[in-house]
């Protein structure tokens, strides 16, 4: 087969309107398909080595105790669907923390009707930080704010119960 079949094979696979009018999926038919996603999260082990699939779901199942019940699907290159039972695991899962398996981050993110997991991007990570050795004049929330932006997306500020930012006994 030269260039030229390949081309006109391409060009015979194409949907055209003649062939019957493209139609999108009613509302209705996607409520199923929502719903699942709504307690749903992509993981990727962010590691070097592909690691040891079993190992993982077995590691998972034991440390986040879902109350429900969860399935793990495999996905490629260290990424997983987590699909939870109910919204009270799934919220849990996805705020109680930084998560790891043999020392490597795991990174969750909720997927969307609209991205395929291959392109998904696994490339932030809510951390908890400790800024030690600021003044007292400067523990103040806009001055916490200000600090903590330097490293990134500040998404929370524990100003404690004296309302300074940081205070240590």
């Amino acid at each position: 087969m030269n260039a030229d079949d390949i081309v006109a094979l391409c060009a015979s696979m194409s949907l055209k309107e003649i062939e019957g009018p493209v139609t999108s999926l009613k509302d209705d038919l996607k409520d199923d398909g929502l719903k699942k996603l709504s307690l749903s999260l992509v993981g990727k082990v962010l590691a070097n080595k592909l690691i040891n699939r079993e190992a993982f779901r077995r590691v998972l199942l034991r440390i986040w105790k879902v109350i429900e019940g969860i399935t793990i699907e495999v996905g490629s290159e260290n990424t997983f669907m987590f699909q939870f039972q109910n919204l009270e695991d799934w919220r849990r899962i996805l705020t109680g923390g930084l998560w790891s398996f043999d020392n490597f981050l795991i990174v969750l993110v909720e997927p969307s009707g609209n991205r395929d997991i291959v392109n998904m991007k696994f490339n932030k990570a809510a951390f908890w930080v400790q800024i030690h050795n600021v003044p007292l004049l400067c523990m103040t929330k806009r001055i916490g704010q200000f600090l903590g932006s330097m490293i990134g997306d500040v998404e929370e500020i524990d100003e404690g119960a004296s309302e300074t930012v940081m205070a240590s006994s």
